[in-house]
């Protein structure tokens, strides 16, 4: 199903679809709840609405369990919820903290938004 999800998203070998990515995505997901790379794509897709409704409180949910895994993705993304309240009570140190452990992998779009934000 990851698979399927990852071709799916991208647009690998067929056209992308972003509802059908979600899907095997989510069928991932309930076949190992513990796989950090689901937790993370599940994460980002919720928080920017890719093939379906934005949802923050998923997006939170998902983001906080890769993040806990090291997923340098879901930690700019939860830093970024932590900063502006989406679906978590707002907490900007705690945000700059998910934000400044994704930098501290070269993730660069977290590494930008500290030197432009903070």
């Amino acid at each position: 199903m990851l698979t399927l999800g990852k071709i799916y998203y991208q647009g690998s070998g067929t056209d992308k679809d972003l509802p059908k990515a979600l899907r095997f995505y989510e069928q991932a997901y309930q076949v190992d709840q513990n796989n950090r790379l689901v937790q993370n794509q599940l994460g980002i897709m919720y928080y920017r609405g890719e093939g379906g409704e934005v949802d923050f409180r998923k997006a939170a949910d998902m983001c906080k369990m890769a993040a806990n895994k090291g997923q340098a993705g879901c930690q700019y993304y939860l830093g970024l919820m932590y900063v502006n309240g989406e679906g978590v009570t707002q907490d900007i140190d705690t945000g700059i903290n998910w934000m400044k452990k994704s930098a501290a992998q070269d993730f660069n779009i977290a590494k930008n938004w500290l030197r432009e934000n903070w």
